[in-house]
Formats: C-alpha cells, sequence, structure tokens
C-alpha cells in the first residue's frame, strides 16, 4: 500500500467527495436538459400535427391526394420533421413525404 503524507490524505479527503459531487450534478443536469429537448421536440411534433391535421380534413375524406401532397410538400421543410405521413381511418396510407435534407 502506497503511504501518503497528510498533506497528500487531506487532498484525497477533499478531492474524492468532490469528485463525486460534480458527477452527481453533472448528471442531474445533463439529465434535465435532455428531458426539456425531449419534451420541446414532443410539444413541437405534436403542435405540427395538429395542425396539418386540421388543414388536411377535407382533402383526406375527400380522396384529394394532390392537395395533400401540397400540403406536405409545404410543411416537410421544417428541419425537425424528417417524415410527415397522412393515413386514412383504416390506416393504409395516402401520401408521405420525406424530407430532402436529411
Amino acid at each position: 500500500m502506497i503511504k501518503l503524507s497528510v498533506k497528500g490524505r487531506a487532498f484525497l479527503l477533499a478531492f474524492i467527495p468532490m469528485l463525486f459531487i460534480t458527477c452527481l450534478f453533472s448528471y442531474y443536469f445533463i439529465d434535465v436538459q435532455l428531458s426539456d429537448v425531449d419534451e420541446s421536440i414532443n410539444h413541437h411534433g405534436k403542435s405540427v400535427a395538429r395542425n396539418i391535421a386540421n388543414a388536411s380534413e377535407y382533402g383526406v375524406f375527400s380522396g384529394n391526394t394532390e392537395s395533400l401532397d401540397t400540403l406536405l410538400n409545404a410543411s416537410i421543410n421544417d428541419q425537425d420533421i424528417l417524415t410527415l405521413t397522412i393515413t386514412d381511418a383504416s390506416g393504409s396510407v395516402l401520401v408521405r413525404s420525406k424530407n430532402p435534407s436529411f
């Protein structure tokens, strides 16, 4: 075993708890930040989905895929959106649009 001087032991007694507390706080703040980012992205996605759902209601009921395609192409330019899909009541895909930047 390595023999430490009094100065070395005092340093270790101060350093180890400080390192532990720093790691604990770092983990907590990173976790809170990731949770906030996840909540923000979910809120933004729900907002976009709500707006597109309201705008596409007539196109879905009438089966007008051209108007739905135009709507999705206008909405897909948001950098946070990867893919937009509109389905009918049975779940079959009417229109799908992918972001060209991804």
